[in-house]
């Protein structure tokens, strides 16, 4: 009876040290990801599990605080379209991996998804239902990029930076945190439409008025 208590409890500690490893990710060393090769692939199947095969290559992600990182498994997952509007209806049981730096939540320049406690952050820190960036370690993203047989880490979107680089293959804005690259080719983009259409107006107003102005010294003329 006691050997059957003793395998019962042996059971659920092993239950519950699988639910926890499962949700928190084993560790790796950033290092030993760098020194990593991409592993080719043709489908799905390739790869182990929860990693997709992408541009023929199994396409492995990490997180990383500091030199510690975590692969990305089921339960996770980073989001970048978080805004004002939508955020507080932006609910989901998955580890928040995205983070904000706390001065661009404060002017509403920056939101994740809602969080309700730390331990909803990937970053350990919930502030006005939004994960913020945690000082106390840098937090990058490491993956095999297109073109690349070999890992790159960089600071992930919304992390604070200084330069373009740090933010690689995204920019460093004007707030100085990572956003997308295509955030400033969309941009310019629009400017480029919007001083277009100021153009083309302005052509369409002159051309009228060189047209009133010869019709009213024809009128002039023939009187």
């Amino acid at each position: 009876m006691v050997i059957i208590k003793f395998n019962i409890l042996f059971i659920f500690i092993i239950l519950i040290i699988t639910i926890i490893n499962n949700s928190s990710g084993e560790t790796i060393s950033k290092e030993k990801i760098l020194s990593l090769k991409a592993t080719k692939c043709t489908e799905n199947k390739d790869c182990p599990e929860s990693v997709e095969c992408y541009n023929g290559i199994c396409h492995a992600r990490y997180y990383c605080h500091n030199e510690e990182c975590i692969e990305i498994k089921e339960g996770m997952s980073f989001r970048s379209d978080a805004n004002l509007e939508n955020y507080k209806f932006y609910n989901t049981t998955d580890l928040i991996l995205e983070s904000c730096p706390e001065d661009a939540r404060n002017i509403e320049k920056c939101f994740t998804r809602y969080c309700l406690n730390d331990s909803n952050c990937y970053s350990n820190k919930c502030f006005n239902n939004t994960c913020i960036i945690n000082n106390q370690f840098t937090t990058t993203f490491c993956s095999v990029y297109i073109g690349s047989d070999h890992f790159t880490c960089s600071r992930l979107e919304f992390e604070n930076c200084k330069n373009d680089k740090e933010c690689y293959p995204n920019r460093c804005n004007e707030y100085h945190f990572c956003t997308s690259a295509l955030e400033k080719n969309w941009l310019g983009i629009a400017l480029f439409k919007v001083y277009f259409i100021i153009i083309l107006i302005i052509i369409i107003i002159v051309f009228i008025i060189f047209k009133l102005i010869i019709i009213i010294n024809k009128k002039c003329t023939t009187k």
